[in-house]
Formats: structure tokens, sequence, C-alpha cells
């Protein structure tokens, strides 16, 4: 959002006021004739949104309304119907713009625009785990596609599989660089599906800083029958994951792998085998971070040290007494006859005793 007029000459909505002012006063014709292209296009909604685009700079200068600078020429029809459908962009619930995008071959094409979507993946972006990183990785990769390339930056394959099923028209017009324009529209279902995979790539392994807890500490005086929670200390803060394959910051860490296709993150010195301990398999939070779970420790990541102070919140506000029930082996050690153990509810039938 802007409060205040861009540059004159940006050839945006954004631009001077001076400039929007005499665009649209001494040329009125242009906004029935640019109308007429959208009505033909999509009917009574098209020209309803075309002549509240045209009216925003009078908005403007009653101080009426806030828009976000977009660079584009609105008086071209394609980039008309993008500037009207970005009124209608929700990054949260885009359902509508995709209605949208089945009534015409010009409003799909319109609205698999790159400018539409670019701006889309950043709002949806900023409200999750590891904004800035993600943005720069999807422009890299957009830049290389550009060029023709798959994107040395990019771990994923940006197929049509991840992305909802729409009627059959082409997808975007080329842009100037001859890089599709649905790149954004891609990217931003893409990386939704794959806040729900249960993996990781290397680049994002060994991008971020981690902190690691043990699920249990020993039983102590005030209550000796059970098990106590580790998670309200950090075992280690600061672990990184290097790219010689060590890992930094920790006690008694051997180098890692990443095995099943980036599922199981795994610190043995055996590549094959499996350790209670250092053997993690990959999670994804509601936030997009990940966690790394073994039996014994539990790993997240982090940006700034600030993150750390309620990184582990989510566990501690569901901490419960869990009795353990007749037959159960004791695989832990240090559990052995131990009744019961503080456990976070979402882990209790996940975590062996």
């Amino acid at each position: 959002m802007m409060d205040k007029a861009s540059p004159a000459g940006s050839g945006s909505i954004g631009g001077s006021k001076r400039g929007r002012s005499e665009a649209f006063d001494e040329e009125e014709h242009e906004e029935d004739d640019a109308c007429v292209q959208l009505q033909l296009c999509g009917g009574a909604f098209a020209e309803a949104t075309a002549r509240h685009v045209f009216s925003l700079p009078q908005k403007l200068r009653k101080g009426e309304t806030e828009v976000r600078e977009i660079s584009l020429n609105p008086l071209q029809a394609h980039d008309t119907i993008v500037v009207a459908l970005s009124f209608l962009a929700d990054a949260e619930d885009p359902s509508d713009l995709l209605d949208i995008s089945t009534s015409s071959k010009s409003f799909r094409t319109a609205a698999l625009d790159s400018i539409i979507w670019k701006d889309m993946c950043d709002r949806k972006w900023k409200t999750k785990f590891g904004h800035s990183f993600r943005m720069e990785r999807a422009k890299k990769d957009a830049e290389n596609k550009g060029k023709g390339g798959d994107g040395p930056n990019s771990d994923f394959d940006l197929s049509v599989s991840s992305t909802p099923s729409l009627r059959p028209y082409p997808y975007a017009h080329q842009s100037a660089a001859g890089a599709s324009d649905s790149f954004w529209y891609h990217r931003y279902w893409h990386e939704l599906k794959m806040a729900t995979v249960g993996r990781i790539t290397l680049g994002d392994l060994r991008e971020w800083q981690w902190s690691a807890c043990k699920w249990f500490a020993l039983p102590d005086d005030d209550e000796p029958d059970a098990l106590q929670s580790a998670l309200w200390k950090p075992m280690t803060n600061g672990l990184r994951f290097l790219e010689d394959g060590t890992v930094h910051g920790g006690d008694r860490l051997p180098p890692y792998q990443l095995r099943d296709g980036g599922s199981i993150v795994n610190t043995t010195s055996d590549k094959v085998g499996h350790s209670f301990e250092w053997t993690f398999h990959v999670h994804r939070l509601s936030n997009w971070g990940w966690e790394l779970r073994s039996q014994q420790i539990v790993v997240r990541p982090y940006r700034q040290n600030e993150e750390l102070e309620d990184l582990w919140d989510d566990y501690l506000d569901e901490l419960i007494y869990q009795h353990i029930e007749e037959g159960v082996p004791f695989s832990r050690e240090g559990a052995e006859g131990t009744p019961r153990r503080i456990v976070p509810r979402s882990m209790a039938d996940k975590l062996v005793w």
C-alpha cells in the first residue's frame, strides 16, 4: 500500500497525481473505450471494475482511497483487466479470482499474469516462516526461467499438477523476455502444496539456524515418579547444517545425510541405519516452518534470536500428564519404572516410553 504519489513518468496507477489528472480529464473518451473492450470480455463486472480503476485518480486526489503501486498502462486492454482483477486478489483465498478466470480467454490470461500473482505470493508468504528467503529464491528462479533455464536455485518442479484445475485456455501471454507470465501463479500454488509435504531440501536445511530440545528430562525431587518435559530449556541453539556435511553447534553430532527424498535427516554414522536419538523425521508446521523429530530430540529453525522466546510455546501450552499403560515396554533411558511423564498432548501417542 502507498500513501503518496510516485514520481511522474512512472507509467503506473501510483504515478504523478498531476499526470494522472491530466490524462484522465483530457481524454475521458479513453475510459469508455476501455470499458467497452472489457465489457466484450466479461460483461457488467468488467465494466464496473474498469470504471473503478479509472476513478482511482480522482479518489486519490480526494484522499478517499489507497492503492498498491502497479507499473501498468491501464489504457491497454490486457493491462486494464490485470489492474481490475488485482483488486480481487486475496492472497488467503484466491477463489474469486479463479472463478473469474473461467469467464473468457482474455480474463484467464489476465488472471494468471505475474503482476497479480507475484504480489499474491509476497503477501501470502509474509505471514509464513522464511518469507525473504522464499521470495528471493523465487525471483532468481523466475529470472532464470526467462533466460530459458530451469533455475539453479530451484529445488522444485513447477508442474501444473500442483495448481487448481482450470478451463483449458492458453496460460498467459509471453513477456518481452520470453518467460511465461504464469510463473508466479504456479509458484504460489506450488509453495502452498509443498508446505504440507514432510520433506526438506538441502538449501532449506542449510539456510537456517536451529534450536534443539530434548523431549524429556529425568524426574526431579518434586516429582520423582514422572519424567519431566525438557521443552522449557533448549539443549542448544544456533545449530547449523554446513555444506561439508557436518553439523556446527551441537555436542556429539556426527555428519548428516538427507534420505528418502528429504523426509529424513540422518545424523548417524551409518547411512542406512536409524538412531533412536539422531534420525530425524521431517514435519511441516502451520507457519510453513519445519520440525525435525527423533524419539529423543526435536529441532526447529529460527531467523532472529527474538523468535526463541516463543519458539516452543505451542508444545508448552499443551503439556499434560500421561500415565503408562500396562504392558507398554520402556525404550527410553532413564524411564524405567517411571509410571507417568509430562508430554505435549499432540505427541503423547507418537513418543515411545
